[in-house]
Parts: structure tokens; sequence; C-alpha cells
């Protein structure tokens, strides 16, 4: 079945099976599933989310779908991919549900097979393009790549304004990076830059000294410290940390900010498929949405307001680069491709 019959088949098959509020999405209960009553037992969640996110989500799962018992293993996202591919390769994994930030992955996890198409009436809020072709994966959340810098070494006017000025002489020795082996998010970004950029342009981030280790966390708590001026980070990160009172602040690139959709799937195989799904539905509804937000992360609905501090998700999309089928089958096909370039040309 071509790709785009197949969406158009889940998607009414998605509308028919369960009652969605397509207007404003400000009502409680809107989005309920009507998998709810259903829905029981044990259910295993693998994600990236953070801690305080999954004990939000938690608490919510329990309180609207009291006969489940979610059980969570958490990990960063390339940490879940590495636990999970495993388990699939020696046979299974006890993962019902995946929610994690590297899209990538689950283009890869589709094209094993891995996957059960599965469209909840709430992810049909977003930018189509945030959700696969065929329905395998669907939004959950929206991370935005910006750029950091340390409020006591750079002003407002001095710290870069794109990812290109990065690699300027001003900032030689003075900018930090993730890994894109230890964060998905910085996978994705360096898949980004590398299709815009190429890669001299992270050879000239080599040639001015550029370091790129760990995650999110590390490249926060390194510029906050004052180790480095700026480098790019996750902006959910950031706005926790200035409320904290560390001396950072952010940059939305003039050459776009990068938005990484954390997707959800079905796991293949998985022992409680209704309960996957009800927790699906769930995520995607006003009240998933807005447990999303209060993690400081934009919910995929571009009509959900932001978190506090951050800027409107239309005013981010307008900018992004597009996340297109095309670019997910060729990145996914090339990821360790371009970890490795990545890691021979900046790294070495």
């Amino acid at each position: 079945m071509p790709r785009r019959v197949a969406l158009a088949v889940l998607l009414l098959a998605a509308g028919a099976a369960c009652r969605v509020e397509f207007g404003p999405p400000g009502a409680k209960r809107a989005g309920a599933s009507e998998l709810t009553g259903l829905a029981s037992g044990e259910v295993w969640i693998y994600t990236s989310l953070y801690r305080h996110v999954v004990d939000d989500l938690d608490r919510l799962i329990r309180e609207r779908l009291p006969g489940v018992n979610p059980q969570w293993f958490v990990a960063g996202s390339e940490k879940v991919a590495a636990r999970l591919d495993g388990e699939l390769a020696a046979g299974g994994s006890r993962a019902d549900l995946l929610l994690t930030s590297d899209p990538f992955h689950y283009a890869r996890l589709e094209r094993g097979a891995a996957l059960v198409p599965y469209v909840p009436p709430g992810a049909l809020r977003a930018p189509r393009e945030w959700l696969d072709p065929d329905g395998a994966w669907f939004p959950t959340r929206v991370s935005t790549m910006v750029l950091i810098y340390n409020t006591r070494l750079l002003t407002a006017q001095t710290a870069p304004r794109s990812f290109a000025d990065l690699g300027s002489e001003a900032l030689a020795g003075r900018v930090i990076l993730g890994d894109p082996l230890a964060s998905g998010t910085f996978f994705s970004t360096i898949a980004f830059l590398e299709r815009r950029l190429g890669w001299d342009y992270f050879r000239g981030l080599r040639a001015r000294g550029v370091i790129a280790t760990g995650g999110n966390s590390t490249v926060l708590d390194r510029v906050a410290a004052g180790e480095f001026s700026a480098g790019a980070c996750l902006l959910e990160n950031i706005l926790v940390a200035k409320r904290k009172g560390s001396p950072v602040d952010f940059v939305v690139p003039s050459d776009g900010a990068i938005l990484v959709p954390g997707p959800g799937a079905i796991l293949r195989g998985g022992a409680n498929p209704v309960a996957a799904k009800a927790i699906a539905d769930l995520l995607t509804s006003p009240d998933g949405e807005a447990a999303i937000v209060r993690g400081d992360m934009h919910a995929p609905d571009p009509a959900i307001a932001p978190p506090a501090g951050a800027p409107p998700l239309t005013e981010l999309y307008a900018t992004a680069p597009r996340w297109t089928p095309q670019l997910v089958a060729e990145v996914g096909a090339r990821a360790e491709e371009i970890r490795t370039t990545f890691n021979t040309v900046v790294q070495r």
C-alpha cells in the first residue's frame, strides 16, 4: 500500500476509534481514549524523558487509567536505543511503548518491522511532518536546540547569533557542543547542520578549538561554570537553569533553531498493546501535553502555550529545518557514517 494511502487509512481508523476535540485544546478531558475502560495490567515504557516528567506522567497515568501499572526504564536516548536494540536482537523486548528523542532510531525500527502502526487522535494536531507517513510513530514532545551563552562572559550583543557564529575567531577555544554518540538530540542537530553547512563547517569548528563531549547537561554545566563561553544546548535545560539562578541565557539561532520531535511508538510483540495505546492517547491529549509543558518542553500542538520563558512553537517552527520522510530515511540509513565522520572531523 502506498505510504500516503496507508497513513490516510490509519488516520480514518484513529478518528473512528476515538473521540477527539479538534477545537481549542483547553477542554479538561478532550482527547479521552475509548481504550480507557479496556486498559489494565503492567505496561513497560522505555523513555529518555527527564525523571521529574516521568514522575508527573506516572501520576497522570495512574489517575486516568486506574487499572494500568506503568513500569519505566529511563535513560538517555542513545542508552535506551542500545538496550532496546540488544533485546530485540536477542529475541524480544519487554517494552510496550517507546518514548525517546531520536526520530532516526524509529526509522530503523520501522525498517525492521519492530513497530505497530498507531495514530493517537491528539497527534493529528501537530505538524504532519512529525508523524510517520505510515503511522509507525507520532510526536509526544518537542525539544529545541538553541545557542547557550554565559551571561558573565558574554552579553546579548556579543553572544553568537547563529550556528555559523560558533566557528568565529572571537569564540576560538570557548565553544562546546554535545557528543552525538551520547545524545539523540545532538545527533539530530549534527545531522541537520551537516546537510545545511557541510563537513567543512565542522572542520572549521575543529580548527577554532571547539570540543564535543557528553550531552546537554554537560554543555550546560560547563558553560555555566565559565569553562566555555557558548555552545549549543536544549532550550528546556537552559530554562530550568535560569530559574535556579545559573548565569546562562539562550539565543534562538538566526539560521533556525532545530526542533527535535520526541516520537512515541508501540512496540511489536509487547505484552500489553491495549494499555500502551491508551497511554499514547493520554500523552497526546491536552492533559498529557500539559505535563510536557510543565517539563519545559513544547507540546507538539502549536496551539498549546509554550513553557514559561520560551518562544511560541509557531515562531520557532517558522524558521526551523523540516523533517521530511526522505530526510528521516536518508539520515537513518547513514547514522553510523555520520557519527563516525563527526568523531573523525571534530573529536580526533
